[in-house]
């Protein structure tokens, strides 16, 4: 279960969607589907940076990826995608699981308070991440940083903190926040990134991933 808590938060580094906040985004864990809205300003990413969303995904081990969402003023930007977007994931070895909310929380919980998490975890965690990445996407990504855990509350536990991100020479700083919850039974969870000095820091990411994970529905 930790690997999978940590390569959630870690492992996510690229996507968005829609145009209007009550246009629904549709996608699928473990074979239910679900709906959430798209914020307004956020679109699905087509063309390019599909490919690109879908080449990062792929480096991801530890989970899937859902969803992704862009800002609609980067799509098919000259720079990319930014450093402000939306991911869904759902961790894989968790994929068949059915459990409430309360129950994933309350089994989390005790990993969210560990200290070790913060001292070295992390770096072996961000060098496998590294290497996924790198691996997926054919040149030289490292990723470092200081993701941590940041609590637990009835809706979430949360993820948060800064990545440092350095592909071909260029470094970026970021930050991400990340809610791990459970709807209509499904372990999945939200991050949303943007760039370092963004207002608020990354307690900002945290309730924007909140306040999304918390608007998703079981399809009908």
């Amino acid at each position: 279960m930790k690997l999978s808590i940590l390569g959630v938060a870690a492992a996510t580094l690229f996507a968005a969607q829609g145009a209007q906040a009550a246009e629904q985004a549709t996608f699928s864990v473990g074979g239910k589907r679900f709906l959430m809205p798209i914020p307004e300003g956020y679109c699905l990413p087509d063309g390019n940076d599909k490919t690109l969303l879908d080449a990062t995904a792929s480096g991801d081990k530890y989970n899937i990826t859902p969803l992704a969402l862009i800002r609609c003023d980067r799509r098919n930007h000259p720079e990319g995608v930014g450093a402000d977007y939306l991911l869904l994931k759902a961790p894989r070895e968790l994929l068949e699981a059915e459990m409430s909310r309360p129950e994933f929380l309350k089994l989390v919980e005790p990993e969210m308070g560990k200290a070790k998490w913060q001292d070295g975890e992390n770096d072996k965690l961000f060098g496998t991440v590294s290497q996924n990445m790198t691996d997926a996407m054919g040149s030289d990504i490292a990723i470092t940083g200081t993701l941590g855990p940041q609590g637990v509350d009835d809706d979430c536990a949360y993820i948060g903190g800064k990545l440092n991100v350095e592909v071909a020479a260029r470094k970026q700083v970021m930050l991400g926040g990340v809610c791990m919850t459970t709807v209509g039974g499904k372990v999945m969870t939200v991050n949303a990134y943007n760039i370092d000095g963004t207002p608020g820091g990354f307690i900002h990411q945290l309730r924007r991933a909140h306040d999304l994970a918390m608007q998703i529905r079981p399809a009908p």
